[in-house]
């Protein structure tokens, strides 16, 4: 299982990033690597970052706007830590984005997510990162990848937050998601 071992490897070596290539198959041809990808996506500890192949042609990496959506909680903002010192190596400015979907029940109250959203975004600021923060409503999924387009982004980077089993098959996964409907490299 090219997966299981990949994510094994990482761990045992102490990797502090996982970069894997996809390509842009339509249909039934991107299954294959497409799984292996999903698989590390969500069993790996270790961040992913997955790029689909053909990305643009570049002598620099030109990544200066990455989407970032939060939900709120402190497993979503986990993704900051290994994207920071990405950010700030790059120059990028940090997008967050937080989606409200009316059709969801249970979620974090507004001003606990906002509270949070504002502390992770001080955060950044000290450290010399830019922020914007967007507020959208609608299927997370979708207004995710609509707001990467507006905002010309280059990248998404997200924390997974670990479903498997009924619970990924009734809530889905919004990573998952993303990475098979997104162009864009995927954290």
């Amino acid at each position: 299982d090219p997966a299981r071992a990949l994510v094994s490897l990482a761990s045992k070596e102490g990797y502090r990033l996982i970069l894997m290539g996809t390509r842009n198959r339509r249909g039934i041809a991107r299954l294959p690597m497409l799984s292996v990808a999903k698989q590390v996506l969500r069993t790996s500890r270790v961040p992913v970052l997955i790029i689909h192949t053909p990305f643009r042609t570049f002598s620099r990496p030109r990544i200066k706007r990455i989407v970032v959506p939060l939900d709120g909680t402190h497993r979503s903002s986990r993704i900051l830590e290994p994207l920071a010192p990405l950010a700030k190596a790059l120059g990028a400015r940090l997008l967050f984005t937080t989606v409200v979907d009316p059709r969801k029940k249970g979620e974090l109250p507004s001003e606990i997510v906002a509270r949070n959203l504002f502390r992770a975004q001080k955060k950044l600021h000290r450290m010399g990162i830019p922020t914007e923060l967007s507020i959208r409503y609608g299927d997370t999924a979708s207004e995710i990848l609509s707001f990467g387009s507006v905002q010309k982004a280059d990248m998404m980077a997200l924390a997974t937050h670990g479903r498997d089993g009924l619970e990924r098959l009734f809530q889905g996964s919004v990573a998952e998601s993303i990475l098979c409907k997104g162009n864009l490299p995927l954290m």
